[in-house]
């Protein structure tokens, strides 16, 4: 046993009692508002869970990262704004060009991307080609001008391509 007074003096301290439980009263309250982050906040949700949900089912998280984007540039063409079609049109290119990049085709672009590309990895190769010229137009010329309609049948190309590669 320790007989020294002032390690005695210093483990009886109030000072230390009060210490004591304002640590406690506080790791209480970290615990707490952790809880409460992690069951009002999809940030667990978003970060961890859905990974083990999709090792669980085999799936490819890059499906539900796919899905999700793919629902926002549709949700674009129902806001009934030219800009928002334009900016649906770019971002679907943008969306299957990450997606040719994943599957290991080289190039800065979509385009450079379907020099590479045959009937076998693209069935509708020449529309998506088109495609492409239209998202070019869009983002080369401010003045360029497009049609509900127009970005429909540009979102559909896109939206038969990524089926087929089964991205959505």
């Amino acid at each position: 046993m320790i007989d020294d007074p002032v390690y005695l003096s210093i483990v009886h301290s109030p000072l230390l009692a009060v210490a004591k439980y304002f640590v406690i009263v506080l790791s209480i309250a970290a615990v707490g508002f952790i809880y409460y982050l992690v069951k009002n906040t999809s940030w667990l949700s978003f970060r961890y869970l859905r990974d083990l949900e999709d090792t669980s089912r085999f799936q490819n998280y890059n499906l539900h990262k796919v899905s999700r984007e793919w629902m926002k540039i549709i949700g674009r063409l129902e806001k009934g704004l030219e800009s928002e079609y334009k900016l649906a049109v770019i971002e679907a290119d943008s969306l299957l060009n990450s997606i040719y990049g994943r599957l290991g085709y080289g190039g800065d672009s979509l385009g450079d991307k379907l020099k590479a590309l045959n009937k076998d990895t693209c069935p509708n190769l020449e529309l998506v080609a088109e495609a492409h010229k239209v998202r070019n137009g869009i983002v080369h010329d401010p003045d360029y001008h497009l049609a509900l309609e127009e970005a429909r049948k540009v979102i559909g190309i896109y939206e038969e391509t990524m089926r087929f590669l089964r991205m959505i």
